[in-house]
């Protein structure tokens, strides 16, 4: 296999090229084996750029080293860090929940980037160890025991109230949620849905096909997926409370769909499209167990409470490169 060569080469040291193509950084490791000054080379490229960063490696021992040695750990803390491309034959543990992913061809690199720009809904956002955005599993492990209010998700709160406290999550603050009034988390959660940039279900894709469960799915990245599944989960048990808080699935289903759906200006015909969207989600949600069996959100879950403030600190990834080593050399 030849060194991977690229167009528009910028740079080339230690044996990694760095390319600019279509906003990314492209970082191209070349290296078979690891390499001190490489490693320092690359953690510089992720503090200094300014554009998304794609890393492809050329051979799986070096990505299985940076793997086992935690340096994969820290350049996964890189804020501009998109997707990592590890290129050959042999088969590797893949994270696609992370953006990690095994190519035998770098052709196949364009098509998986496309697919991730055009449906990922929580491409900046940070993900918990299950690849679920930490606003969402906040949002929801409030809810926990606290299910049973009546009204949930019909009755409405103060709108400076939701902007307030969604400003805040939208920060990683989670102080006040533990002790909200549940219809203002409720709404704050319908709140950071609707106002996803991407839309959860991209409803302009979806109805140039009949609207059935198959093609809304297929349509779906595999994060969009996961969260469309856990927001189903998650109000499938709120249901089971229908006696105490008279919230049922097809209630539920009108209340949620227009923070899970979008259409663009130009769309023809949008209330009737929404009243499709509507009985689509009623559909789905009582039948969810049929169509995702043995699924249960919460499973999605971190436990153990997150480090937010720490994660958001800004990083300078070849000093904590440096302090690894130190460690190391010390045992």
């Amino acid at each position: 296999m030849n060194d991977i060569r690229q167009e528009n080469i910028i740079t080339k040291s230690y044996n990694i090229e760095t390319v600019i193509e279509q906003n990314y950084l492209k970082i191209y490791l070349n290296e078979e084996s690891y390499q001190q000054f490489a490693v320092e080379y690359l953690l510089d490229c992720l503090n200094i750029s300014v554009n998304k960063v794609v890393i492809i490696i050329k051979y799986v021992s070096l990505f299985e080293f940076i793997k086992e040695n935690l340096i994969l750990d820290i350049i996964r803390k890189a804020p501009k860090l998109h997707s990592i491309f590890i290129l050959g034959d042999n088969q590797v543990d893949e994270y696609k929940e992370k953006n990690i992913f095994r190519i035998e061809s770098l052709k196949e690199i364009g098509n998986i980037l496309i697919g991730l720009e055009k449906k990922n809904s929580f491409l900046n956002e940070k993900l918990n160890k299950y690849g679920v955005p930490i606003i969402l599993q906040e949002l929801l492990k409030y809810y926990k025991n606290n299910m049973q209010h009546e009204g949930l998700f019909r009755k409405c709160a103060i709108n400076s109230e939701i902007h307030e406290l969604l400003n805040e999550v939208k920060g990683y603050n989670f102080t006040r949620i533990k002790d909200a009034n549940p219809h203002l988390v409720a709404c704050t959660l319908k709140q950071y849905l609707s106002q996803l940039e991407i839309s959860l279900i991209n409803c302009d894709q979806v109805f140039q096909k009949e609207l059935n469960a198959f093609n809304v799915i297929n349509n779906l990245s595999e994060i969009n997926a996961r969260i469309f599944y856990m927001i189903c989960s998650f109000l499938q048990e709120v249901a089971k409370f229908e006696g105490q808080n008279k919230m049922n699935l097809k209630s539920l289903g009108i209340l949620i769909t227009p923070s899970l759906v979008k259409f663009s200006n130009e769309c023809e015909n949008p209330l009737e499209k929404m009243n499709k969207a509507i009985m689509f989600i009623q559909r789905f949600l009582e039948n969810f167990h049929r169509f995702v069996p043995n699924f249960h959100y919460e499973e999605l879950l971190e436990i153990e409470e997150d480090e937010i403030e720490q994660q958001l600190e800004d990083l300078d990834l070849k000093k904590e490169w440096e302090q690894l080593n130190k460690k190391k050399q010390h045992k």
